[in-house]
């Protein structure tokens, strides 16, 4: 039933951006080139207080992901329907940020 619920209401761009703020795991939201382009209160807890901003970042230049088959492919299906999930494992790999300080 929850799948089929899924199915039936439309969801905007803006109630999958209040989904994932007001979700307790650890999130983000990326667009089909793998840019993030929102993360959530539990991910920026995750990543640390000294961590540089991922926000507009190449998503696999942060994170360095294990998928079963390489992640452009799955984004691919994923985005285009022939896969419904996966299942990631992520490491977190911040790439260096020169310090200004």
């Amino acid at each position: 039933r929850r799948e089929q619920l899924r199915h039936d209401l439309p969801l905007s761009p803006y109630d999958i951006v209040d989904i994932l703020t007001n979700c307790p795991a650890p999130g983000l939201l990326m667009q089909h080139n793998r840019t993030i382009i929102a993360l959530n209160a539990a991910l920026a807890r995750w990543l640390g207080d000294d961590a540089p901003p991922v926000r507009q970042q190449a998503f696999d230049a942060v994170f360095t992901p294990r998928v079963a088959r390489p992640l452009p492919e799955t984004m691919d299906r994923l985005y285009h329907g022939t896969l419904k999930r996966t299942q990631f494992q992520v490491t977190y790999a911040p790439p260096d940020v020169p310090d200004t300080g």
